[in-house]
Formats: structure tokens, C-alpha cells, sequence
């Protein structure tokens, strides 16, 4: 064992963008370059965001996502930061959007639940929502960047 941490079932919106050391990021043959605000979320890797730079509006981005923490298989969320050298480090702490919530079988960096239906999210702005499983994809991606430069068409009743 690299290191005892304390678990979480939240974890921080990085966007859509594969996260570092993740077996995504490894397959992407584009090499890295500098941060793009279209596909990144509020938090990031060793990285900070302004609340003047969340241009899609702090009511139309997510921050802070709800992820189901599953030792046995291996779905593991810690608030204690990433650990160098431990597996999937980036994904302990961060995740993104490109697959929905609950959406077959897990990656360590995809929002998940216990509950039926969808997950919790919070908003840039302090709000709690419910977001469901059936919920538009693409709005679900474009809630997890902060100047991709559309508004989802997504209601909060």
C-alpha cells in the first residue's frame, strides 16, 4: 500500500478532458498542450481557478459531484489530494463528464451513485441539484466547463 487516505464520495469537476495519468489520458494521441477553459472544469490539477473565469456562468457549472466509493471494485475517492506514483491518482480526487452518471461500468474518474436515478451535484454558485441519469448528455458536458461558451437548456424545479 502507497498510502492510507481518508475516503469521500465527492469529488472535484474537472471538465471533459481526460485527467493525467488516467488510462483515457494515455490513449489520447494529442500531445499535451496549454489549458483549454473549453473542455476544463473549476478544478483541476495543480492549477487554480478565478470566479471571474467561470465565463459560463456559476449557475450553469457544476464544481463538486457525487461518486459512489466502492473498494471492492476498485472505486476509490479521497479529499486528501493526489498521492504521486498511486494508481489513477488524478481520478481520486477529480472527475469528469464525458460519460453520464451511473452509465455502465465505472472508470475511476466517472460520477457515480448508490441512489437510483442520477447524482448530486454542486453548482459554482453554492447551489445542490439532482441530476438525472436520463438527463441530455451534451448539457451534462457543457455544465462541467467553465467558458465552453453555451448556456444548457437545463432546468433546476
Amino acid at each position: 500500500m502507497l498510502a492510507a487516505l481518508a475516503r469521500a464520495n465527492y469529488a472535484g469537476v474537472a471538465g471533459t478532458a481526460p485527467l493525467p495519468g488516467t488510462a483515457r489520458q494515455a490513449a489520447d494521441p494529442r500531445p499535451p498542450g496549454p489549458p483549454d477553459n473549453r473542455v476544463l472544469g473549476p478544478l483541476r490539477d495543480n492549477d487554480s481557478v478565478r470566479l471571474d473565469e467561470v465565463r459560463d456562468g456559476l449557475g450553469n457549472t457544476f464544481l463538486v459531484g457525487e461518486r459512489k466509493t466502492d473498494p471492492a471494485a476498485g472505486q476509490l475517492t479521497v479529499w486528501a489530494g493526489v498521492v504521486p506514483g498511486g494508481l489513477d491518482a488524478a481520478a481520486r480526487v477529480l472527475g469528469t463528464t464525458d460519460r453520464i452518471p451511473n452509465g455502465g461500468l465505472p472508470r475511476p474518474e466517472d460520477f457515480s451513485s448508490r441512489h437510483p436515478g442520477g447524482i448530486q451535484l454542486v453548482l459554482c454558485d453554492g447551489r445542490v441539484i439532482f441530476w438525472s441519469s436520463r438527463g441530455d448528455p451534451g448539457d451534462y458536458r457543457r455544465m462541467s466547463t467553465i467558458a465552453g461558451g453555451e448556456i444548457p437548456e437545463y432546468e433546476f424545479w
